[in-house]
């Protein structure tokens, strides 16, 4: 707001309306008046210019539908702002910040939006004024003159009410809301977070490559829900026919679940909702849907899961000798194998399951291989990073 507009302008509006504060910045834009009324318990935005020109006058107008649009996606930051500003100014707008929560609650902030000119500016352009009135915006926005200080209301705005619509500025951030919906409210206690994919939300139970994964899928314009089967084939393969044969029960609680094999050897069991592939589109009631929808998923899924020890194979061999079999190979000749494939192989077995940190089991992998190379030096030999198996 340049000085000549303050001064003519903004400071009569401002003198006016009381409980006022200027030029309020808020995510790059700043709004030139702003204030509130107790006892209506409305906002007033009010825009001020100083212009003879149809285009200056029509830009004001317009500026007041861009105002419209950014509290609407940002209602929740708006207020918050607001609060720390009249808290600052001491403005007696708001006595704490639950003041201001039945306005989140009714998910509408209530405005009367103004445009406000200096009289000498206007007073050729009535009729310009009045198509704007009528058309641009449907009459709701007021029209305040100045006139040597005195300021007239020539038209009272009719007040909106803006809806208040979180949107977010990444992917990660939409992840980041559906964590918090639930971790707010507790809807997984025992579940482990895979925090290694930003843009994705993955939670598992036992093992991390079988997961309950939020998945937005830009080129597909849609966001996928529901479980992935990432482990061993055989393993993978278990669980979809566990999962295939109670699907009849499945679909009573997921109508749209779909149980398939997606690449070589993977699995799933989910289901798409549309979405249009825009940040714009991604906004608070898409992640409680989302954050929902995952929780049924949970909830449907894994009492099945448990009572089939997620897939996992039954095996009656101790540690030690799933590892030996792993540094034999197949027995008939010279075989070898690193201390990383040990590793990867035994990370994804079900007998390894209880420990809770992948260098604790690196240093198991590693320990048992040596502990095999010592006690029969004959056959298992470490040669280098390798161990390695020699036949009679």
């Amino acid at each position: 707001m340049r000085s000549q507009e303050k001064k003519d302008v903004a400071y009569p509006v401002a003198k006016r309306f009381r409980h006022s504060t200027l030029e309020f910045g808020f995510k790059g834009s700043f709004f030139d008046i702003v204030s509130f009324d107790p006892e209506k318990g409305v906002f007033r935005l009010i825009e001020c210019k100083i212009s003879k020109s149809s285009t200056g006058i029509g830009k004001t107008f317009g500026q007041i539908l861009a105002y419209a649009s950014l509290i609407s996606n940002n209602g929740r930051d708006f207020l918050n702002e607001l609060y720390k500003r009249q808290r600052s100014e001491g403005l007696d707008w708001f006595h704490d910040i639950d003041d201001i929560e039945h306005f989140l609650s009714s998910k509408a902030i209530p405005i009367e939006f103004y445009v406000a000119f200096r009289k000498s500016d206007v007073l050729n352009r009535q009729a310009f004024f009045e198509w704007v009135y009528n058309n641009l915006l449907g009459k709701k926005v007021g029209i305040i003159f100045i006139d040597g200080g005195n300021v007239d209301v020539v038209r009272e705005s009719v007040g909106i009410d803006i809806p208040i619509r979180k949107t977010f500025n990444s992917l990660k951030d939409f992840a980041h809301a559906i964590k918090k919906v639930a971790g707010r409210n507790n809807w997984f206690p025992t579940i482990k977070l895979i925090s290694r994919h930003s843009r994705l939300v993955q939670y598992y139970f036992t093992t991390s490559d079988v997961h309950f994964e939020v998945w937005p899928r830009v080129r597909e314009k849609a966001i996928e829900i529901g479980l992935h089967i990432e482990s061993n084939s055989k393993r993978n393969k278990r669980i979809l026919n566990i999962l295939k044969d109670s699907q009849y029960q499945l679909k009573r609680k997921l109508p749209n679940i779909r149980i398939q094999k997606f690449g070589k050897k993977w699995g799933r069991a989910s289901e798409l909702i549309e979405w249009s592939g825009t940040l714009e589109d991604l906004d608070d009631e898409m992640v409680n849907s989302v954050a929902h929808k995952l929780y049924d998923y949970v909830s449907a899924l894994k009492p099945i899961l448990d009572e089939h020890d997620w897939g996992k194979e039954k095996t009656n061999k101790s540690q030690i000798a799933i590892i030996r079999e792993l540094i034999m190979g197949k027995g008939d000749k010279v075989h070898r194998i690193s201390s990383p494939q040990i590793f990867q192989y035994i990370r994804k077995h079900s007998d390894f399951q209880n420990y809770k940190t992948e260098r604790r089991l690196r240093h198991i992998a590693y320990w048992y291989a040596r502990k095999i190379t010592r006690k029969d030096p004959r056959h298992f030999r470490k040669i280098g990073k390798d161990f390695c198996y020699f036949p009679s």
